[in-house]
């Protein structure tokens, strides 16, 4: 939800009787910059459902509150461990929990509070009513005709609008407008093309890391070797983005660590290969001939461990060996079957997992344990080796 240039006078009397400490919820901050967080964060609600999701940047809020990333991400986890705002990691949209709403009532007020006014589950707009869940389609260019046809659409696949908008919420945040409309609408017609996407991390990275940087870099300049048919890697003025035709029918998706990890096993799996058929592969580490060296299929902290020959060892990144691999060999036909692991039974910081299907190179996992019990995730085939894995017997 964008800042309202027509600020509403209820959200105003919020924030006076928050910063003059008349709200319950004062009593639940630790100190001015969580009262800061709070108040900022009001100042983008919806004065009509305070449970809109607030899609402020997280770079934006911390410049108005004035703190460091890492303050602000800590103070958005205490505020989550108090029961104040619903998980909001990396750049999800941040929600108020009922329990904050409850506790912006402010003392000594009657039955007829915010917090009445603000629980209505739907809303006009011209002659229509919507469900307050609609309000972040309308707030991103659907128009009211459009919305009328995305609730027919829910209606003839007996859906609810509210539950389609929150489970596919990662994947509609990233359009607009027509797009927009026309996205949703193949999600309420063939929801399970999109069940995959859902499910497998999405969190893009603004600023990827050196190695992740690499492993692009290199994959760009071996696309045809190291990528599948259909699959492609591009580069636009809003970062790196990567096609799947398994992953919504091919639609360019923003790099997530899933595909860093395909990529990289990849290139791990045909050095590997290599260096089983032909023995230690040369590398090049610099100009001297004593800077360079062989690499023996040893690892250290999942990195390869090379041999130069002036008696040290140094570290390398899988793309680094992969792009010093011959022609003949830097083609990727496919991951290798792994049978022994489907149907396994594994544990991760206390947690037991079942290896429920494997497709292609990322595997479906049935929570066995916890408060999770009984849902599935995907991960990576290629994080199952971690050594955090622990394989039953």
């Amino acid at each position: 939800m964008s800042l309202s240039a027509n600020f509403p006078h209820q959200l105003a009397l919020l924030l006076v009787a928050l910063q003059t400490d008349k709200l319950p919820l004062c009593q639940h901050l630790d100190d001015p910059t969580e009262k800061s967080l709070v108040a900022t964060l009001i100042t983008y609600m919806n004065n009509r459902d305070f449970r809109t999701p607030i899609t402020i940047a997280r770079k934006t809020l911390g410049n108005q509150i004035r703190v460091k990333r890492s303050t602000l991400f800590a103070k958005l986890k205490n505020l989550k461990e108090k029961g104040i705002l619903e998980e909001s990691m990396g750049e999800l949209p941040i929600r108020f929990t009922e329990h904050a709403i409850t506790l912006m009532q402010p003392q000594g007020a009657d039955k007829k509070t915010i917090v009445e006014k603000i629980t209505s589950r739907f809303f006009k707009v011209g002659r229509s009513s919507f469900p307050t869940e609609a309000t972040q389609l309308l707030n991103k260019g659907i128009a009211e005709k459009q919305m009328r046809g995305l609730m027919a659409e829910a209606k003839a696949a007996k859906l609810t609008i509210q539950h389609a908008i929150q489970k596919f919420g990662s994947i509609i945040e990233k359009y607009e407008g027509k797009t927009l409309f026309l996205v949703f609408r193949d999600i309420l017609r063939h929801p399970e093309k999109y069940e995959k996407s859902v499910t497998t991390p999405t969190a893009s990275h603004p600023r990827l890391g050196a190695e992740a940087q690499g492993i692009l870099a290199t994959v760009a300049n071996n696309d045809k070797e190291i990528l599948l048919p259909g699959e492609q890697l591009q580069r636009s003025s809003s970062g790196w983005q990567f096609s799947d035709p398994a992953m919504q029918g091919g639609a360019p998706l923003m790099i997530t660590d899933v595909t860093i990890t395909r990529l990289r096993q990849r290139m791990r799996e045909l050095v590997s290969r290599h260096q089983q058929q032909h023995g230690a592969l040369a590398v090049c580490c610099g100009r001297g001939d004593a800077e360079n060296g062989s690499w023996h299929g040893a690892l250290q902290a999942d990195k390869p461990l090379v041999r130069l020959r002036n008696g040290r060892q140094q570290r390398l990144d899988w793309h680094v060996l992969y792009s010093m691999l011959p022609a003949t060999a830097k083609r990727w036909h496919g991951e290798r079957a792994q049978p022994q692991r489907l149907g396994q039974r594994f544990s991760v910081h206390g947690v037991r997992y079942l290896v429920d299907a494997i497709n292609r190179d990322i595997a479906a996992l049935r929570i066995l344990s916890g408060s999770q019990s009984g849902r599935i995730m995907t991960r990576p085939l290629a994080s199952l080796e971690s050594a955090e894995v622990k394989w039953e017997c």
